[in-house]
């Protein structure tokens, strides 16, 4: 069995709607396919429900998600999923920065369905492809340290100014060595993170619907591509 874990920040929205976009389609479309797929939160309370815009827009379509409880990301989850899908460039840096390991695994959604995708411009792809070179080498090298602080600092709940002083310094390493780029990102995309699924927390019950509309496209296309890639792997 594979698995694909589909992460947002509260696990409330984006996440838990993909989750459940993604089985409903290997009920129905994929039935042959031995894939778990699970959703977690970067900044999940743990146990929340879904959002009731969420539940009414997929109720529309079938799908139910009132069941649905939210969930933290963990480094069991992700050492667990075979994939990891992430709404924002946002949650994907977070991810690595606790565990550099999973790179390779981890996208954005849209990252991962990219030759489906007709708004990226070569030069787009060439920057960020530097970006995320860069980016490889110092999680590579600091992310398990800038994890570890963090981790130091939440469990002693004070503030300690030689952990402070330390994380500051990591993330001013990480800005200055990775800044040009996201500004350069940032001007190729005319302002706006391409890659990125908007969040729409606190919107009406029609945006969750286009956002519906918006997921069920691009998991259809991440499911296909993941099994494409296995059985040329031979593994399926």
């Amino acid at each position: 069995m594979y698995t694909i874990l589909y992460v947002c920040t509260g696990n409330t929205c984006r996440s838990s709607m993909a989750e459940a976009i993604a089985k409903k389609l290997l009920r129905e479309e994929f039935k042959d396919c031995d894939i778990e797929v699970i959703s977690a939160g970067t900044a999940a309370l743990e146990g929340s429900p879904a959002s009731p815009q969420a539940v009414e827009a997929l109720k529309k379509k079938g799908i139910e998600l009132l069941e649905h409880r939210a969930k933290q990301v963990t480094p069991e989850l992700v050492e667990k999923a075979d994939l990891i899908l992430t709404m924002t460039e946002g949650h994907k840096r977070q991810i690595l920065a606790a565990a550099p390991w999973a790179w390779g695994k981890i996208f954005t959604l849209k990252e991962y369905i990219l030759d489906k995708l007709d708004i990226i411009s070569p030069e787009y792809l060439e920057t960020k492809s530097l970006l995320e070179e860069k980016e490889r080498e110092f999680f590579k090298k600091y992310g398990r340290k800038m994890e570890e602080l963090r981790q130091r600092h939440r469990e002693l709940g004070i503030k300690m100014r030689e952990i402070e002083n330390e994380m500051m310094e990591l993330e001013r390493m990480y800005g200055e060595l990775t800044n040009p780029l996201r500004e350069e990102l940032h001007e190729l995309s005319k302002g706006a993170n391409i890659l990125d699924i908007t969040d729409p927390y606190g919107g009406s019950v029609d945006e969750y619907e286009i956002l519906y509309l918006e997921l069920e496209e691009y998991v259809q296309q991440a499911i296909e591509k993941f099994l494409a890639e296995k059985r040329e792997e031979g593994n399926l």
